[in-house]
């Protein structure tokens, strides 16, 4: 079967399953209302994002009966919660939020009556009833699963610090979680490494989610030409004002579920939403500088061997004492830098009513890096985005709710070359070596190490000098936008359905320019005419999903089974093209030069996945998860069949046993998971291919892959065993 087959018929089962869930009556029922206030213990400060649930006889745990997501109703700015439609009978309201102690109540509520019950929740080292949804396909506390899975608070930090971008958020905030900056420039793209390197043919950066979907996680074209550094990833698009927290997996025992695209882990993002009550506003300025400490870098050390070096290097340095072979030390790295500056302004607004709920922020932010421009344009390391969100919940009946999410960024980045380049703008003064100073022509300068005109006074040795890297730069302009809307039916009082499809859309146009006549001291022949390459990538990310969860008591076993779904549409276009040799100044178009060239690439895969998962909880205390995923991706090899990636796992918690008594130990888990996980091969890795061969004959064929009909994923095994001691 065609990989396109495959998704027409997930789409189809898909479809029928939302079909039967919105022709299923609800029950009419009694209902009341409950609503309080969570508070710290102690100082009694209103918490916000505090999440509520229920559980009982009156609601079918989260979700149940009433108006709420599956990950319950979150307080408000002022630390208030309503839930409203409330099933009468005996209930159980339980509050959790990161960093707490969890709370819980019982009543029993009647008809028509509106319960008021007040939460005081006290600092905690541990979380184990912290609800997560990553990894497990529903929401479920952490103490159920055997996995390692991290949640990071991320409307708390950004709440308390100046965060300019994904990256930042998670940075520093989990062992095992790596954020490398490549380069350190203004808006330069970071690499994030889950455990390390998974993969030695594929690539290592982690699946990342945004509200259920699958976004981008590529990199802009000129890489290389910058040296390494590149320029900022899909993922730092997300305005971090608009997040409420971040779920991180690690490993192939906690990425079972995702299947052949969770080798590198998983990383989920989920972004703030409205409550009912009075629009609520937030405004935020943020402003900070930006230094090298210029102490750390090392000076430029060299001595004059003859007469003529010595003449140099007393006139450009401004040293008329210096003698042959006497060592001078110059900063020349140290004048390329100065103090930067960022700034930016965000808002938001939140609020709704008990049918409807909303929240759309925005954000406008700017960075201008340290590095000093006074050489030239390619000395110029800064970026602007412009970031808009929006978020609504729908709830058009009992027992039903839509969530719409959206998000666009638009930005502009402009940065030097970098990193590892032989024509870096900083690795050109790193370099240098002060004997080989000269001015050619029109004469020394001020002896501040610079020369009135033309030469070389930074002493390079071969490529180009320093100001002559400073006249070439890189821009790139990146129009991201995703949007998606999720379904929830329960569609019985243990049943729940949950609908998920969405779009991201990326635009990326990326250049690097080096002007005509860039050759300004006279010492580089390459590109000396002029050089500029643009490129094009266009990518796309669909995704659907869907899953239906059933929840059952058994007297002290308690049962949750997850079946479900998944479809993935990868589809990504690029058109490059560069120009040689421009007739002259003022020209900066590729169609403009005296010699082109250009390309284009294409590439689409499809995704099929099809999970279960069953977890049986004993006494409340003992946990068992059972399941797996089956993974067909059109990258495979003709010859197989799809990849079968199982898991298992316990979560003990004596802790939780009513007979528990320590004052020394707060809580107590014992945990042990084992799965697999996997790295789909490159979209054309398993075809025989050729690329094309200029000759004076005519065009010709050369081997460009050998391929492989039996091509089959990457596949990673995992036993994780560990403990979660509170005291």
């Amino acid at each position: 079967m065609r990989p396109s087959t495959w998704f027409k018929a997930a789409l189809s089962a898909t479809g029928a399953v939302a079909i039967m869930a919105l022709l299923t009556p609800a029950s009419a029922q009694q209902t009341g209302t409950i609503s309080g206030t969570v508070t710290e213990s102690g100082s009694g400060r209103a918490l916000a994002g505090a999440q509520v649930t229920l559980q009982g006889t009156g609601a079918a745990g989260l979700g149940g009966a009433v108006r709420v997501n599956q990950a319950g109703v979150t307080t408000d700015a002022d630390g208030r919660y309503t839930l409203s439609n409330v099933p009468v009978g005996a209930l159980r309201v339980r509050v959790r939020l990161v960093g707490y102690t969890s709370r819980s109540a019982t009543m029993d509520l009647t008809s028509g009556q509106t319960a008021e019950i007040n939460f005081s929740m006290s600092a905690s080292v541990i979380s184990l009833d912290e609800i997560v949804v990553t990894g497990a396909g529903v929401a479920q506390s952490k103490k159920q699963l055997g996995n390692t899975i991290v949640t990071v608070n991320a409307a708390e930090i950004v709440r308390n610090r100046s965060i300019q971008n994904f990256s930042e958020t998670i940075a520093a905030r989990e062992p095992g979680v790596e954020v490398r900056p490549n380069g350190g420039i203004a808006g330069e793209s970071a690499t994030i490494r889950i455990r390390g390197t998974a993969s030695l043919s594929q690539g290592n950066q982690p699946v990342v989610y945004v509200d259920g979907i699958r976004i981008d996680n590529g990199r802009s074209l000129f890489n290389a030409a910058s040296g390494g550094g590149g320029q900022s990833r899909p993922f730092d698009d997300i305005n971090p004002e608009a997040i409420e927290r971040i779920e991180i997996l690690k490993g192939a025992a906690a990425a079972t579920l995702y299947g052949s695209e969770a080798n590198n882990g998983v990383i989920q993002i989920f972004t703030k939403r409205g409550s009912a009550g009075a629009a609520r506003f937030n405004f935020k300025i943020d402003q900070g500088f930006s230094n090298i400490d210029k102490g750390r870098i090392k000076s430029n050390t060299g001595f004059a061997r003859t007469a003529e070096q010595l003449t140099n290097m007393q006139n450009i340095f401004g040293a008329p004492g210096l003698s042959l072979y006497e060592p001078l030390e110059t900063n020349i790295l140290s004048d390329r830098y100065n103090t930067g500056y960022n700034y930016g302004f965000s808002g938001d607004v939140a609020g709704g009513t008990e049918d409807f709920q909303y929240f759309v922020a925005g954000r406008w932010t700017r960075d201008d890096g340290p590095i000093s421009d006074d050489l030239g344009p390619g000395g110029r390391d800064t970026i602007r985005r412009i970031q808009g969100s929006a978020q609504f919940t729908l709830f058009p009946r009992d027992r039903m709710s839509f969530r719409f999410s959206t998000q666009f960024t638009d930005a502009y980045q402009q940065s030097p070359p970098n990193n590892n380049n032989i024509y870096g703008y900083i690795s050109s003064a790193t370099m240098g070596k002060p004997e080989r100073a000269n001015c050619d022509n029109s004469g020394f300068g001020p002896g501040d190490g610079t020369c009135s005109g033309a030469g070389n006074p930074t002493g390079q040795r071969a490529f180009a000098t320093t100001r002559e890297t400073a006249q070439r730069f890189i821009e790139g302009t990146n129009e991201h936008f995703n949007a998606s809307v999720t379904g929830t039916y329960q569609a019985a009082q243990t049943v729940n359905v949950d609908v998920t499809f969405g779009v991201d859309i990326t635009n990326q146009n990326n250049f690097d320019f080096r002007p005509f006549a860039n050759d300004v001291d006279g010492f580089t022949n390459v590109a000396d005419d002029g050089r500029r390459s643009a490129g094009s990538r266009n990518n796309r990310e669909i995704t659907v999903d869907a899953r239906g969860t059933w929840t059952e008591r058994f007297g002290n076993i308690s049962s949750q089974l997850v079946l479900g779904g998944q479809g993935f549409i990868s589809r990504n276009k690029t058109l490059f093209g560069t120009g040689n040799d421009f007739p002259g100044p003022g020209f900066e178009v590729v169609g403009a030069a005296a010699s082109t060239t250009i390309g284009e690439g294409f590439s689409e895969q499809v995704n099929v996945g099809l999970l279960f998962q069953e977890q049986i909880g004993i006494n409340d205390w003992i946990y068992i998860t059972g399941g797996g995923r089956w993974d067909r991706n059109s990258a495979f090899g003709d010859s197989t069949s799809g990849q079968f990636y199982p898991k298992v796992s316990v979560s003990i918690i004596p802790s939780d046993l009513g007979t528990w008594t320590s004052e020394f130990f707060s809580s107590v888990r014992f945990r042990a998971a084992f799965g697999k996980s996997g790295q789909q091969p490159g979209a054309f890795d398993r075809f025989t291919t050729f690329s094309s061969l200029a000759a004076t004959t005519g065009a010709g064929l050369q081997p460009f892959n050998l391929g492989n009909a039996g091509l089959a994923p990457e596949v990673s095994q995992e036993i994780e065993i560990g403990a979660d001691i509170g005291l």
